[in-house]
């Protein structure tokens, strides 16, 4: 029996891969990271932790959070994934309360007929007649 062999993929390329991917706009943290994992079987990193890592922060769709990622002293992928997705957790839950505001808490300006016998008043006060 002849074994096919399947060619292993080019490492520079599985990681170019790696490195160019990019949370995408509703991708939950956590499944980002799971796309991470798969695009890093082939990639031979040294660190597997330290790469993913360092893609986490560079692709990250929100600001603020790589922001609070690049003030973290001795930044783990733990750490990293800890603080992420506490503050997805954060941004969808006040997104809910948000949607969910009672209108009746709105404001609303409500205009009002003017009264026949008023007219516009002078700067000092008084009412001028109208005509």
């Amino acid at each position: 029996m002849v074994k096919q062999l399947k060619p292993s993929p080019s490492e520079a390329m599985e990681r170019c891969s790696f490195h160019m991917a990019k949370q995408n706009a509703s991708e939950k943290i956590a499944d980002y990271v799971a796309r991470l994992k798969k695009l890093a079987l082939h990639s031979n990193f040294e660190n597997l932790d330290d790469a993913l890592r360092d893609q986490l922060v560079c692709g990250l769709n929100d600001t603020d959070t790589k922001i609070k990622l690049f003030e973290e002293k001795n930044l783990t992928l733990a750490k990293a994934l800890e603080i992420s997705i506490a503050r997805e957790n954060a941004a969808s839950a006040s997104n809910a309360l948000e949607n969910k505001t009672p209108k009746s808490s709105m404001y609303y300006t409500q205009s009002y007929p003017q009264q026949s016998g008023q007219g516009r008043v002078a700067k000092n006060g008084a009412s001028h007649s109208k005509r």
